[in-house]
């Protein structure tokens, strides 16, 4: 599904990386805090809009709770359904759906032209107050320097794209490296502050109701929505060993 979305909006084809022919594996970027969005921007951008309603139709009949059909919705076990989109959903050119799919690419490119906002950036609404963003900083040195320092032995392993080279092994070492590295002038540039991986919940402690969404499995609302590869993973994911993993930038295997 994935190399034919590609070709539909004018995209180059994933190189396959294994499979076949017919049923290429390639790389498609993981999106969402689970990693479940993982057929490709095109898709997870256009699921957005059905979130939001588009082609609600087709969509609150895969409710495990379907408001406008509460019989059906008790007769089935209150169980989800497929939202079709490879059966019935993009197979309508004039429906919500393919109408939405084929401006991705240009949604995706105005997306790009902007960066993050910094805090020293924001500007107070007006009538909320006189305070800037400038105003929440401080300027002093050794505040902020131990700021740094906190983030480097704390946060940074985990929220930074951009890691020191050649990390050592030892554990006193590669703390100073890191601490040296966020100290850097540069080090929040071009740094969108994660390193898209997978950690377990019993480190985070993070809440993993979303987590243990059925929404991405096959079957589920958005089965088709998920590369085979998050559903392989998909049952640790509701077992102790809870994995979460930050969004939108990695690769994973799909097909």
């Amino acid at each position: 599904m994935l190399q034919s979305i590609n070709k539909h909006v004018g995209l180059p084809e994933n190189e396959a990386i294994g499979g076949t022919d017919a049923e290429p594996t390639v790389r498609a970027p993981r999106v969402l805090a689970t990693g479940a969005d993982s057929m490709g921007l095109v898709v997870a951008a256009t699921r957005v809009y059905v979130n939001e309603g588009s082609g609600h139709r087709d969509w609150y009949p895969t409710w495990a709770l379907n408001p406008f059909d509460l019989k059906g919705s008790r007769d089935r076990g209150f169980k989800q359904s497929e939202y079709d989109i490879l059966g019935k959903i993009r197979k309508d050119p004039n429906g919500p759906w393919m109408k939405t799919e084929a401006r991705m690419p240009n949604m995706a490119l105005y997306l790009s032209t902007h960066d993050g906002f910094p805090l020293k950036d924001a500007i107070e609404a007006e009538g909320r107050g006189s305070k800037n963003g400038k105003d929440y900083l401080t300027a002093n040195a050794d505040i902020l320097r131990k700021g740094k320092i906190a983030f480097a032995d704390h946060c940074a392993r985990c929220h930074s794209s951009k890691q020191p080279e050649n990390l050592p092994e030892d554990i006193a070492a590669r703390k100073n490296a890191w601490r040296e590295f966020v100290l850097r002038d540069d080090f929040l540039k071009d740094n969108f502050l994660s390193d898209d991986e997978r950690y377990p919940n019993s480190e985070l402690g993070t809440h993993i109701a979303r987590a243990l969404s059925p929404n991405w499995d096959a079957g589920g609302g958005y089965g088709q929505m998920s590369s085979l590869g998050f559903k392989l993973i998909a049952p640790a994911l509701s077992r102790s060993s809870i994995m979460t993993i930050t969004a939108s930038r990695s690769r994973f295997t799909t097909r």
